[in-house]
């Protein structure tokens, strides 16, 4: 158990800047930026993200769990294989665009590479997670939210057109990966590229490509949807308002969640090997996020449009209208996200996947309606935050009985403070 937290503290130190620099740095990258150029930069992530998911084909899960290191380094080596082909196709296929649609931008050519920056960070990742080198993560992650803030706030005096914070996320992606190559690569590079052994390791982990995969497709598409709609429907300016929100809430749930999520898989995948138990931990994180998330996300319900006027200007005043609106959807997401893996974890990748196949059908069915039915920009906000909240404490249920947190004593520690927090802020809101 010391050493599961202390795993955690090295990550958790890392991305508390993850968490800290996007919100130190935001007040001046608004004032850089217009929304419209928060639009594009928030579509083209979205496209590179979207081709990182098929890159490593979800193989980077797989890594954690054979016993052998050398099962572990064929998935390594069949993950990063199948990422380069991924790219070679897709800048063929962006290079196509490029040649014969006069109205692409020659922008969205750093696309595929972008892709390929962030599909070996996560198969990298992962490898140094199974060699238990968490400080060598915190490190990377640490750089790159350090590095990425900076070099956007230095671009945006410079670069034009925006470009400025696209180029900066990219750099600072880079420089992400090459701190994550520098250790224990060794074993890997010196282990002969044999397509048999590597076919019958990935033949043993084929869930991860046939529904680990899918299932992180369906995911993320359904959280990148607002992005593409937006655009098409209301345009760039619109897309960029919901962006930053959405954005820098986000960021503790990326930051926080993924160094949880990292540890506690090792941790079970640990316990499958070893027939340990992980209820004991899987309690403890649980109460620790959701004390930190009520009172957080609490703030954002009941102030968040007032703190977006003061901190990022008046312009981005109904950024924090969109905020108080997602804000319920993700504090369910901070709670049960890294306790989610859960579902990779002890192999229930089907449930995983028909629950997210569930959740992108309910999500474009939100915007649709709110779009097309209400023809309204914080209408369509509304109900696509409402439907996240409800998909999410669907989804609660089966993660509390999985983990072992299905008891009365945890549903009273949840009312308690959830009636704590609430009362405390709705009377400082409307009576302080």
């Amino acid at each position: 158990m010391k050493k599961f937290y202390q795993n955690i503290a090295y990550l958790f130190s890392a991305n508390t800047l993850a968490i800290v620099v996007p919100f130190l740095f935001a007040p001046l990258l608004t004032r850089l930026y217009t929304a419209d150029e928060y639009g594009t930069y928030a579509q083209i992530t979205a496209y590179a993200s979207l081709i990182s998911i098929f890159a490593s084909g979800a193989l980077e899960y797989s890594i954690l769990l054979p016993k052998k290191n050398q099962t572990a380094i064929f998935l390594l080596q069949a993950a990063q294989f199948l990422a380069l082909i991924i790219f070679l196709i897709s800048l063929i296929l962006v290079f196509i665009l490029f040649v014969f649609v006069k109205s692409f931008s020659p922008i969205y050519l750093v696309i595929p590479l972008y892709g390929l920056l962030v599909s070996s960070q996560k198969i990298w990742n992962y490898w140094q997670n199974r060699q238990d080198n968490f400080s060598l993560m915190a490190a990377a992650q640490s750089s790159r939210a350090l590095s990425m803030s900076t070099l956007q706030v230095l671009l945006g005096f410079i670069s034009p057109k925006g470009i400025g914070l696209l180029f900066g996320d990219f750099l600072a992606q880079f420089l992400k990966l090459a701190i994550l190559l520098k250790s224990n690569t060794i074993e890997i590079i010196k282990t002969p590229f044999r397509l048999k052994n590597i076919l019958a390791a990935v033949k043993t982990y084929k869930q991860f490509p046939l529904l680990a995969m899918p299932s992180d497709f369906f995911n993320f598409l359904s959280v990148q949807l607002p992005i593409f709609a937006f655009v098409i429907i209301f345009g760039e300016k619109a897309a960029g308002l919901y962006f930053l929100p959405h954005k820098l809430l986000s960021a503790p749930l990326n930051a926080l969640g993924n160094a949880i999520s990292q540890v506690y898989f090792k941790t079970l995948s640990v316990d499958n090997n070893e027939a340990g138990n992980t209820q004991t931990v899987s309690e403890k994180i649980y109460k620790s996020l959701f004390i930190t998330g009520v009172w957080g996300f609490g703030l954002i319900l009941f102030f968040g449009e007032t703190l977006f006027a003061i901190v990022f200007g008046d312009t981005w005043q109904l950024s924090g209208v969109f905020a108080t609106y997602l804000s319920p959807w993700l504090f369910m997401v901070y709670v049960f996200s890294p306790l989610s893996i859960i579902f990779t974890a002890i192999n229930k990748l089907k449930i995983s996947f028909l629950m997210n196949f569930a959740l992108f059908i309910l999500r474009a069915g939100a915007l649709l309606i709110g779009s097309f039915y209400f023809d309204s920009l914080e209408k369509t906000v509304f109900i696509y935050g409402l439907t996240g909240f409800a998909y999410w404490f669907i989804l609660s249920v089966f993660i509390m009985k999985f983990a072992g947190l299905f008891k009365s004593k945890i549903f009273i520690f949840s009312l308690k403070h959830l009636i704590i927090s609430g009362t405390t802020l709705y009377i400082l809101n409307h009576y302080i």
